[in-house]
């Protein structure tokens, strides 16, 4: 029997297959080779698109401006983005060039509670055109284009040449929006060869991790622990992260287009999603904390040795100690908590805490290794805070862990004074560890309501983990028959994309969990905060493997493209 199709022995890449419009009878009188690559990793650069196309991003959608024109170089392996290639291979005296069809580029994924969905995709900007019923985005993933490879309609539609000719197109996720776990996308390319019409496809991958801090180094996990379907069975903390250094982890957080920093140490590094990078030199000390200026600048606040930047811009860039302009932070100040105004359109500040007192800082400068720092204080100041304790909502208000007197549990808000709205009430009876330790403060409105959750790092007794609403802190108990809590040291709390809770500590336990045998060493996750019932949810096991990692100092999430 006689094959229409021309099949290449390459894992990576994807031989069409015939889609033929009407009735066909026999083969096309011309080969049809054309193959679909995936290069995770490459983002698309500004400099792709021509100046019209620029000026129309610009205009009709300045998210997407901006996106574009920070998003790090070709050269840079970038976790939030994934190149994909369309080739036509076809060669001889028969091979036809290949044009893209009506039905477009279509990509196929399954929201979270919801069925499987097909978008077809185009890129306005570069187009130049409006296609009805297409979109830019598909889920939180959206289409850069530039050199039209996915445009059906009007003077731009491209001609892939035989012998080779192709045609690269970008996806990059948009925000992390998503609970732990794989979600697949089955990318689709229709095209024609003149005789008859075929596509072409391969599947990516968005895969959300959780990733947890040790003692026995960097862990995560990938398994969807927060679904209704897995809850029988229990997730597990894996290692095995290219190039991370086996060795205390205590400080996590996620930057813009995915990357993971971490200080493990004296040293500060960076994971892209395939291997692990030390952030120029180790401190003389331990690292407390990082965060990001609006640039995307490096902070780390060190033990004792005050705050560093490292410019992302310079020709050589190394650390260096900053100073306030106005003395507040010193060489030698003990910053326990950095936090960054990391949203949209948010001023350039940062908020540094030390044990006692916390600051503002305003114009943080890493050209310059600069900042004009002043006290927030003012009404009903706290005067206790704790380690790596503190958030910041979208308005730039700070919250912050701390103990206003010996039994008092709770978090505070600063906007211009301090406020006591999140402090413990007197509904809650409170007869735990004395100064209970508040670690791990949340911010959220994921579930549509402003949410601040935190932990309590030395209670064996009382629960440990607390959601404060509307002004008032009351411990976090599920919606299982039994109304359980979670006793047990938490280090750390942090929400995925749907707002479901995930903490992190030593010896934690939940009734909720009576199927799994003692305590839970590593860690546990909150289900069902992003359900329909924003106040429902049953806390789920997290286990260790081998007994590792015995401690989380530290978790958050981060999300990737991937082609396996």
């Amino acid at each position: 029997m006689i094959s229409c199709f021309r099949f290449l022995l390459a894992s990576s890449i994807v031989v069409a297959s015939a889609v033929m419009l009407g009735t066909m009878t026999g083969c096309s009188d011309t080969p049809n080779n054309v193959s679909i690559n995936l290069n995770q990793g490459q983002c698309v650069q500004l400099s792709q698109y021509n100046s019209s196309a620029q000026t129309t991003m610009y205009n009709d959608n300045p998210d997407y401006y901006n996106l574009v024109a920070n998003n790090p170089q070709s050269s840079t392996i970038t976790p939030y983005c994934m190149a994909v290639t369309v080739q036509n291979n076809n060669t001889g005296d028969n091979a036809n060039n290949i044009q893209i069809t009506n039905s477009g580029l279509q990509v196929s994924f399954t929201p979270i509670n919801s069925s499987s969905t097909t978008v077809t995709l185009y890129d306005p900007a570069a187009a130049n055109v409006t296609i009805s019923d297409e979109s830019q985005q598909a889920n939180n993933v959206v289409l850069f284009d530039p050199q039209n490879c996915a445009t059906t309609t009007g003077a731009n539609v491209v001609t892939l040449m035989t012998g080779g000719g192709y045609c690269t197109f970008y996806l990059e996720i948009l925000n992390e929006s998503s609970p732990i776990g794989v979600y697949p996308y089955n990318i689709t390319y229709n095209y024609t060869n003149g005789n008859a019409n075929y596509s072409v496809n391969t599947t990516m991958n968005q895969r959300v991790y959780l990733y947890g801090g040790g003692n026995n180094g960097l862990n995560y996990v990938s398994a969807n622990a927060t679904s209704a379907a897995n809850r029988s069975s229990t997730a597990a903390w894996q290692t095995g992260i290219s190039g991370a250094p086996q060795s205390f982890v205590q400080y996590i957080t996620g930057g813009g287009y995915g990357f993971i920093y971490y200080a493990a140490g004296t040293g500060i590094y960076v994971y892209n999603g395939e291997n692990t990078t030390q952030i120029g030199k180790s401190f003389q000390y331990n690292v407390n904390a990082i965060a990001f200026d609006s640039a995307g600048n490096i902070y780390a606040a060190v033990d004792n040795n005050g705050l560093w930047v490292y410019d992302i811009s310079a020709s050589s860039p190394q650390w260096v100690q900053v100073q306030d302009s106005n003395g507040y932070i010193s060489n030698s100040s003990n910053i326990i908590s950095l936090t960054g105004f990391e949203f949209a359109g948010a001023p350039n500040t940062l908020y540094e805490i030390t044990s006692s007192a916390a600051y503002y800082c305003n114009n943080p400068n890493a050209a310059t290794a600069t900042e004009s720092c002043a006290p927030a204080t003012g009404g009903s100041t706290p005067s206790i805070f704790f380690a790596t304790s503190s958030d910041v909502d979208s308005f730039g208000n700070l919250y912050t862990g701390d103990v206003d007197n010996l039994n008092s549990v709770g978090v505070s808000q600063y906007t211009n004074i301090w406020s006591a709205q999140f402090l413990n009430n007197p509904s809650i009876a409170y007869t735990g560890t004395s100064g209970p330790i508040i670690n791990g403060v949340r911010w959220s409105n994921l579930t549509g309501t402003s949410t601040v959750y935190f932990g309590v790092g030395n209670e064996s007794t009382e629960s440990s983990v607390y959601q404060c609403l509307s002004g008032a802190c009351a411990p976090l108990i599920s919606d299982s028959g039994s109304g359980s809590s979670v006793s047990g040291i938490i280090n750390t709390v942090t929400t995925d994309g749907l707002g479901n809770l995930y903490a992190g500590g030593q010896n934690i336990f939940s009734a909720d969990w009576s199927s799994v045998a003692g305590v839970v060493p590593g860690g546990f996750v909150l289900f069902g905060m992003s359900s329909d019932s924003p106040s429902s949810g049953l806390w789920t096991p997290i286990l260790t493997t081998d007994g590792e990692p015995a401690i989380i100092n530290y978790v958050a999430v981060g999300s990737m493209l991937t082609s396996y």
